[in-house]
This record gives structure tokens, sequence and C-alpha cells, in this order.
């Protein structure tokens, strides 16, 4: 895995953490973990996950029932 990559998954896991830990909008996790826009980070998070980040957030929040 080039180094790239790694650092792109790991703000991809720190992204996802934070999506469920908080309500912060996606645009402050976005800008926070470096992503040069938040519809960059909404593509990257998408390809990644299979979910958009507000989507990732809603179907966790509906898991855990609320």
């Amino acid at each position: 895995m080039a180094w790239s990559d790694y650092v792109r998954e790991h703000r991809l896991h720190l992204a996802s953490q934070r999506l469920l830990d908080s309500d912060q909008p996606v645009a402050r996790i976005s800008d926070a973990l470096g992503f040069s826009t938040p519809s960059h980070f909404g593509d990257v998070f998408h390809r990644r996950f299979g979910l958009t980040p507000a989507a990732y957030r809603r179907a966790a929040r509906a898991r855990q029932g609320g």
C-alpha cells in the first residue's frame, strides 16, 4: 500500500468515527481532516464505504435506535 493510500484510509477511518461520535457537520469534519472540499470528501467517502457521509451517519443511528 502506498503511503498516500494509507493516509487516505486513516483519514477516512477518523471521519467515520467522528460521524458516529459527534454531531459535527460533515463539512466541518471534512475540513478538520484536510480534505480539499466537502464534495471531494463525500466522493472519496462514498467510494470507500458505499454511502455518503450523511447517509452513513443516518444508517448508524438507525441501527442504534436513535
